[in-house]
C-alpha cells in the first residue's frame, strides 16, 4: 500500500511538471522601440534644395534619422543645417554620411513650411537630390 501512494505521488508530481504552466519567450520588443533605421556611418549623401514658387528661399532644414513623422518641436530633431549658396548653385542643405534608413526632412520660413520622407537603401545613388517646395 505504501509503494501504491508513492507511486500516485509520484505519478501526479510527473504530470504537473509535464503539464504545468511554461513562460514564453516573448519575440516582441518591450518598450518603446523604433521599426526604422538610420542615422550617420554611412556613405549616403542627401543635398536638399529649398524655394517658394520657384524661387530660391533660404531656409534652416531639420533633419530626424529613422523616422517618418514630424518629432513633437524642433529640439527633437537629430541634425539642423542653414541653406548656403554656392557658386551657380541656389539655396541648399548637405547631410552627409548617412545609413540605410527611412528620413523626415522639414523646413520653416515664416509662414510657409515643407516636409518629405527619404528612405535610402541599398539600391539608392550615394548622392540624392531633394527639393522642398515650401507653401
Amino acid at each position: 500500500m505504501k509503494n501504491y501512494i508513492s507511486s500516485i505521488c509520484l505519478l501526479a508530481l510527473l504530470c504537473l511538471t509535464f503539464f504545468s504552466c511554461k513562460k514564453e519567450n516573448n519575440p516582441t520588443p518591450q518598450g518603446n522601440t523604433n521599426p526604422f533605421k538610420g542615422g550617420k556611418g554611412g556613405n549616403h549623401n542627401v543635398i536638399i534644395f529649398t524655394g517658394h514658387n520657384g524661387g530660391a528661399l533660404h531656409s534652416r532644414v531639420y533633419l530626424k534619422y529613422a523616422a517618418n513623422t514630424m518629432p513633437a518641436d524642433t529640439t527633437l530633431y537629430d541634425d539642423i543645417q542653414n541653406t548656403m549658396v554656392e557658386p551657380g548653385v541656389g539655396p541648399h542643405a548637405h547631410f552627409s554620411y548617412l545609413k540605410e534608413g527611412t528620413y523626415y526632412f522639414y523646413c520653416k520660413v515664416g509662414a510657409f513650411t515643407a516636409d518629405t520622407v527619404l528612405t535610402i537603401d541599398s539600391t539608392s545613388a550615394e548622392s540624392i537630390d531633394a527639393i522642398l517646395n515650401l507653401k
